[in-house]
């Protein structure tokens, strides 16, 4: 089982996957959070157009990551930021 779980690790990909969609749950909650509180307990219409506003913006942001994620090279990034580590590491000895 844990030899599975670092198998699914060990490629970049899912690694990258997984760190993405632990973003998106956090932006989706904080997002969720701000429009929930903005239409329950805003007085008026201007705090639901305000929240109205912000979850089109969010969405949009939402895509715009989505597009970014996808047109990254994962293994570009890891490989830069490995050999970033072993410089720093070579400095330190």
């Amino acid at each position: 089982m844990l030899g599975q779980i670092i198998l699914f690790f060990s490629d970049g990909y899912h690694l990258a996957l997984m760190f993405f969609l632990a973003v998106v749950a956090i932006h989706l909650w904080y997002a969720f959070s701000i429009i929930y509180h903005l239409i329950r307990f805003g007085i008026g219409v201007a705090p639901k157009v305000m929240a109205l506003i912000f979850f089109l913006g969010s969405v949009l942001f939402l895509i715009v990551v989505f597009y970014i994620f996808n047109t990254i090279d994962w293994q570009a990034v890891f490989d830069q930021i490995c050999q970033f580590l072993s410089d720093i590491w070579a400095l330190g000895y």
